[in-house]
């Protein structure tokens, strides 16, 4: 998918499903209802979230990739990781449902207008050297790009 539309457009969708599913899971009733919420919040928010912001990073930063995926990954595990704490202060001062329903809201208020107002359309595209697919399994050659249609 990330090929397909590309790393804007991906994470505008993920981030308004995560959102949806966590102002869904504030209205959630029964043992089903629970399950499929965390269900949705482990796909959308650790998983597909998660995996869009790191992948977006080593598509858009050309220098210093390394250190700018590290910190990515830092900052998102340390948001899963300190998530609980604050949630458990709001939660205890207020009502669970109040709480997801918020957490849904504060996903759309801040990831989709960062979204559309910091990343481009495309990504800066790096100069690729045209190679022989012959020679690219030799050592030191450039890698071969591919479109997806070429690949399949």
């Amino acid at each position: 998918a990330l090929d397909r539309w590309g790393p804007r457009r991906l994470m505008l969708a993920v981030a308004a499903a995560f959102g949806a599913i966590l102002v869904a899971s504030s209205a959630m009733d029964g043992p089903v209802g629970l399950v499929a919420g965390f269900i949705g919040v482990r796909l959308a928010g650790q998983g597909a979230l998660n995996l869009v912001a790191t992948t977006t990073v080593a598509l858009y930063v050309t220098r210093r990739r390394g250190s700018a995926i590290g910190l990515a990954s830092a900052l998102g595990t340390a948001g899963i990781s300190l998530a609980p704490l604050l949630l458990e202060r709001l939660i205890a001062g207020g009502d669970w449902r109040t709480v997801w329903f918020f957490e849904g809201i504060a996903v759309w208020a801040l990831v989709i207008p960062v979204t559309l107002l910091v990343l481009p359309r495309r990504p800066v595209a790096e100069p690729t050297p045209a190679v022989d697919p012959q020679d690219a399994d030799r050592p030191g050659a450039p890698g071969v790009d591919w479109t997806p249609r070429r690949a399949m």
